[in-house]
């Protein structure tokens, strides 16, 4: 049995309860950390899909269902996506982008203290280079910060 680590800053650990040795990383789901087995498939998508949510509070069943498989195919074929007619104003999103640009002028240390191991939702910033979806690489040149937005 692969022996069961705690999931690290660096993104790597064995999938708990699998007899193999195969590498898995983790990552955040809900509230929640899970894992995955490293992909061993190139990717496959040739440009970022987008999708259009205006149908989202469609009474149409069929409608709503289209969207949910283009999400569905979006996130299994590419891993992210770009959304339009959201309904989100303009001004939230530019003051949005503008809280961003302030956050991420920060000092290391003081982003680190809203570092997302730091909160139980797995809500927060993470540094470039701490990510990696395969283990065998020194991590993503990306920083994140994960939030949550409630469409309910």
């Amino acid at each position: 049995m692969a022996e069961v680590l705690s999931p690290t800053p660096a993104g790597t650990a064995p999938a708990p309860d699998l007899k193999d040795s195969s590498e898995y990383v983790y990552f955040h789901s809900g509230s929640e950390t899970t894992y995955r087995k490293v992909a061993e498939k190139p990717s496959s998508f040739t440009s970022i899909p987008t999708i259009d949510l205006s149908n989202i509070d469609s009474p149409s069943f069929e409608d709503r269902k289209k969207i949910a498989k283009e999400i569905y195919d979006a996130c299994h074929n590419c891993g992210f996506f770009y959304v339009q007619n959201h309904g989100i104003p303009e001004q939230v999103v530019s003051e949005t982008f503008e809280l961003l640009k302030r956050f991420f002028a920060l000092d290391h240390e003081t982003k680190m203290d809203a570092h997302v191991q730091k909160n139980p939702a797995i809500r927060g910033y993470e540094p470039m280079l701490e990510t990696r979806l395969d283990p065998r690489t020194k991590g993503g040149k990306f920083t994140g910060h994960f939030s949550e937005y409630n469409f309910c």
